[in-house]
């Protein structure tokens, strides 16, 4: 009896954890799905006061008073974009400069452990294979780094690639107004 009792507590627990990784995998598919369609009603929400203060104040048309706002709140993500890039590079040149810093110290640190280690005649076998260690350790450290600092600015660049493009597109289709009323847009696959 106390077996069947396990064996139901083990299937209600592997079930509650296969629903919760499913739920979480469902989760992350829809918010990536439809986290632009949340990011633009947001921004809509956003700058909807700001174009009827426009429109009141200039007595512009919306059209217009929209077009400014837009071009205004893109203008300062765009500043707010270039304003991170340059903090990001200027703080990845600050950590690189501190590093070479505190590499010096550890290889400082290990050439007086070495001469210490000098003091207790150690057969020459064992010599050339603490020096070989550390010499690849050192070289294996900096290669990585550099390879994931390589290969995290191409992931930087290809995704910004295609926000960069809607970004643009979406602005020469608001400012160019290449489509009225009564247009018909075929689009291929």
């Amino acid at each position: 009896m106390e077996k069947r009792y396990a064996y139901s507590k083990i299937f209600k627990n592997l079930g509650i954890l296969l629903l919760g990784v499913l739920l979480f995998y469902l989760g992350v598919k829809l918010s990536i799905f439809y986290m632009p369609f949340l990011i633009g009603y947001l921004i809509s929400v956003l700058i909807e006061p700001l174009i009827k203060f426009v429109k009141n104040k200039t007595k512009l048309s919306r059209k217009t008073s929209s077009i400014i706002v837009l071009i205004l709140v893109f203008s300062l993500l765009i500043a707010l974009m270039v304003w991170g890039v340059i903090t990001l590079i200027n703080e990845l040149t600050n950590f690189l400069t501190g590093m070479n810093v505190y590499l010096d110290k550890i290889i400082n640190f290990i050439r007086a452990s070495w001469s210490y280690l000098e003091n207790f005649n150690l057969p020459e076998d064992i010599n050339f294979l603490l020096q070989n260690s550390v010499t690849e350790i050192f070289n294996t450290f900096s290669v990585t780094l550099l390879s994931g600092l390589g290969i995290g600015s191409v992931v930087l660049g290809l995704a910004a690639q295609e926000s960069l493009k809607n970004f643009f597109g979406t602005i020469s289709i608001v400012m160019g107004s290449p489509f009225e009323v009564g247009d018909f847009i075929e689009c291929t696959d």
